[in-house]
């Protein structure tokens, strides 16, 4: 049985991701978030969970990829809810 129904590539690599641009609480809120996503994606509570977890996981690869963007000033919720808007379907009718 799949465990990951709701996101159909492997998660990225974090040990792959830079952050010598930004502060030691961006690093470590980051690491907690894709920690938990992961969880999230694996611990096989439902479809909604599992939902959850992959869409947070594809916030924080699409931060990956604009690591360089963010600096020792950049606040990881900030950024992370940034991201989530811009990324936001719209839902409106």
């Amino acid at each position: 049985m799949e465990k990951d129904k709701g996101r159909s590539k492997a998660p990225f690599d974090i040990d792959k991701v830079s952050f010598k641009n930004v502060n030691s609480s961006f690093e470590k809120k980051f690491r907690e978030r894709y920690e938990q996503s992961i969880k999230m994606i694996s611990d096989d509570l439902g479809g909604l969970v599992s939902a959850i977890g992959s869409n947070s996981l594809d916030i924080l690869e699409k931060m990956a990829q604009r690591i360089e963007y963010y600096d020792m000033n950049s606040d990881f919720e900030d950024s992370y809810h940034q991201l989530l808007k811009e990324y936001e379907p719209f839902t409106e009718t």
